[in-house]
């Protein structure tokens, strides 16, 4: 705090959710007694009743409109030193970059994960778009922070708190214990399994939180119980001998509030086994933690068994592990590095870098040349700009599916690097579709939705083709993934597919692009384009997949399969592993059909489902053979995962895959059990083999980079506006 004394800053104005048990209102109370500090309160109507939802549904752009001018206005009232704001749902880019014109330093601190969000609560795209603007970025993961200045931003980590003073637990001394496992958070599909599976073994358990009765049924050893908040949560994490801690996708391999609350109240915590996790808590006495379902049952059997007295001293040291963990400590650690930000600005040379500036990620000298060759005689650049005068950037829309509940979003990550890495050219937003693209009525209520959403560029980027129906056709780029929903149809449905999704969309586009050279043949087999029109682009490899070295099983190797859908041929592949020792790791839902095949094999098998980006590339690191043998593919970008991580791959010699495998692959045919059986079979027994395809995977995936797949669209974006200047 005595260095923050040192710089002159004495405002401080916090946005976010006026609830006084939210994130924000804890650091404003702990701030409070060493800065002047003003809160402004985002909008927030109601979604618990019909009315409310109607109006969040249909009036949120006026809301935000709104709550954005409300926030201007604020700012030049009250003229702080920071503007500090949490997450930011409501808060626009532009209004960051106005409020950054007025003087202000500008920071975020996002309790979820800026770039990838699984839910509806945990993030939106304004939060996704005004990423690049902040001077500062506060999360509480290290693993989010390394990401935030992987892009050519500055973060730091500051971890999750607690507000449980010492008048407030000794006051929590008198609750009366409960011989059961509790947990307190928001449902979703991967919590209530382990909650099923706990109830399974014989175990009473309590669940706290809103619709919890969506997830799980009735059960004589389950009690579900409304939200709770503030005092009464204390009391509920304090109340029951085990407090269960099950982190979200985006809290994977980090820790989230309960990891601190918990404990802070005297609870028994037993959590999800993460490096942050053990950390925290060095003393073994002080929390528990589960990698397995079985460790999970054992550790939660032996704490309910425990002695009272036992158990008693287990909460006192779990209080004393939570010592300068509190918000105002919290707190403290954000001033300081709210006060280096400001010392390195006012440092610079009387300037300041604009947002734009930052927003530019890094390229290669290579394809930085190529991208600026782009804008050389961009419309939006011609002529010189007077002095102090900022270019005016065109309009980029990216159109985007709305998810479907515990669906991956691969789609939206291969269009991520690209936004990023083309912003300081153009003003990039993304416009999901606001319902699931589900029904005609549905789908016609979204493409003209998207109509008015337009900009000077529109990118519509699959899966939602029928998007493009009703843009502009010369200010259109339409991607396709792959025609398979086609070729698998008959009858009536294939004609509307056809029309719906391929040919209509194909004529309202200027440019259609393709991620392969396969699905460049489909198109043009199956929808009248003339091919000068058609381009490949193919998909960029996220900059998470790393090498990671591992030592090859080739007494028990684990074989690992991503994907379950009828295309992934996961039938050939337990077939061709009959005899095999081996463990074969399916990524996806198995239904009962395969389980049949998987016993009648006796092939070992272990299952994970609704992954995060990260626990699926720990599948890629974990294992030793990646086998992608699919019966169709517009792409394949399993293979390149692989290839990326360093792990032989067996894949299909059909379709796309040996356009994107090239020589980095053993390719076999996917419709014969034995050539895939005799693939796996040689990367086994052939270490030089296995080698030689490790080394060509280095190599395969440069050609996969985010700078060059963001340079072919940038060709294409000038080509756009380029033409309709001509």
């Amino acid at each position: 705090m005595e260095h923050f004394q040192n710089v002159c800053v004495v405002k401080i104005l916090i946005s976010g959710n006026p609830d006084p048990n939210a994130l924000e209102a804890c650091y404003r109370r702990g701030i409070f007694s060493a800065k002047e500090v003003s809160g402004f309160d985002e909008a927030n109507i109601a979604a618990s009743t019909f009315a409310g939802r109607v109006i969040r549904r249909f009036a949120e752009p006026y809301l935000q409109m709104v709550t954005n001018r409300r926030l201007l206005r604020c700012v030049r009232e009250y003229e702080p030193d920071v503007v500090w704001v949490f997450k930011g749902k409501k808060v626009w880019p532009s209004t960051i970059r106005k409020i950054q014109s007025m003087g202000p330093l500008t920071v975020n601190y996002n309790a979820d994960h800026p770039f990838h969000y699984c839910s509806r609560g945990t993030g939106n795209r304004n939060i996704l778009r005004a990423a690049a603007f902040y001077d500062l970025h506060l999360t509480y993961s290290h693993q989010i922070a390394d990401e935030i200045i992987s892009r050519g931003l500055h973060a730091e980590m500051i971890p999750f708190g607690h507000s449980v003073d010492d008048k407030s637990y000794a006051a929590l001394a008198d609750t009366k214990e409960v011989l059961s496992i509790g947990f307190v958070g928001t449902p979703d599909a991967r919590r209530a399994r382990y909650i099923k599976e706990l109830l399974a073994h014989g175990f009473v358990v309590d669940v706290y939180g809103d619709r919890w009765n969506r997830f799980l049924t009735s059960h004589k050893d389950l009690r579900i119980h409304g939200p709770v908040f503030g005092a009464d949560m204390n009391c509920i994490l304090r109340k029951h001998r085990v407090q269960l801690n099950l982190l979200r996708p985006h809290n994977a391999e980090s820790h989230n509030m309960r990891s601190f609350e918990i404990p802070s109240c005297g609870g028994i915590m037993l959590a999800e086994d993460t490096r942050e996790h053990r950390s925290f808590f060095d003393d073994p006495g002080s929390a528990f933690f589960f990698n397995t379902q079985d460790e999970l049952f054992a550790k939660a059997k032996y704490l309910l068994d425990l002695p009272m007295e036992e158990a008693e001293k287990i909460r006192i040291r779990a209080r004393a592990a939570t010592t300068g963990c509190s918000y105002e400590a919290r707190a403290s650690a954000a001033l300081e590095c709210i006060a280096e930000s400001i010392g390195r600005k006012r440092r610079r040379s009387g300037t300041r870098s604009t947002p734009d500036s930052r927003a530019n990620l890094q390229f290669s000298n290579a394809e930085s040349s190529r991208l600026q060759s782009c804008f050389d005689d961009d419309p939006s650049s011609a002529g010189e700009l007077k002095s102090g005068e900022r270019m005016t950037k065109l309009r980029l829309v990216y159109f985007q599916r709305k998810r479907r509940d515990g669906r991956n979003f691969s789609l939206e990550q291969i269009f991520e690097d690209v936004r990023f890495r083309v912003t300081s050219r153009y003003d990039t937003r993304v416009c999901v579709a606001p319902v699931v693209s589900n029904g005609l009525f549905r789908r016609l209520w979204i493409a003209l939705a998207v109509a008015f959403q337009q900009g000077e560029i529109n990118h519509v980027t699959g899966d939602i083709t029928f998007a493009a129906l009703f843009l502009k056709r010369k200010k259109t780029v339409l991607t396709l993934l792959d025609c398979a929903i086609l070729e698998r149809s008959r009858g009536l449905r294939r004609v509307l597919i056809w029309c719906l999704w391929f040919q209509l969309p194909v004529m309202r586009a200027q440019i259609v692009t393709v991620i392969s050279e396969a699905t460049r043949e489909a198109v043009l087999k199956h929808v009248y384009c003339p091919p000068e029109r058609i381009r490949v682009v193919p998909v960029a490899i996220s900059e998470k997949f790393l090498p990671v070295e591992r030592p090859f099983n080739s007494l028990k190797p684990r074989i690992l399969q991503v994907g379950t859908a009828p295309n992934k041929n996961l039938e050939n592949v337990i077939r061709s592993l009959a005899g095999l020792r081996c463990v074969l790791s399916v990524v996806g839902p198995i239904d009962s059909t395969i389980r049949r095949l998987i016993d009648e094999h006796d092939v070992e098998v272990e299952s994970s489902e609704g992954l995060s980006q990260d626990a699926l590339i720990q599948e890629y690191v974990n294992c030793d053979i990646v086998v992608f043998a699919s019966t169709y593919e517009g792409f394949g970008m399993p293979i390149l995962e692989a290839n990326t991580v360093g792990r032989p791959v067996v894949t299909s010699n059909v379709t796309s895959m040996p356009e994107v495998a090239g020589d980095a692959a053993c390719l076999v045919d996917p419709f014969d059990v034995e050539s895939i059986r005799q693939g796996i079979n040689r990367i086994i027994e052939d270490a030089a083999y296995r080698q030689e395809l490790v080394i060509s995977g280095f190599v395969n995936v440069k050609r996969f980079q985010p700078d060059r797949i963001a340079v072919q669209y940038a060709e294409i974006y000038h080509e756009i506006t380029s033409s309709r200047v001509a």
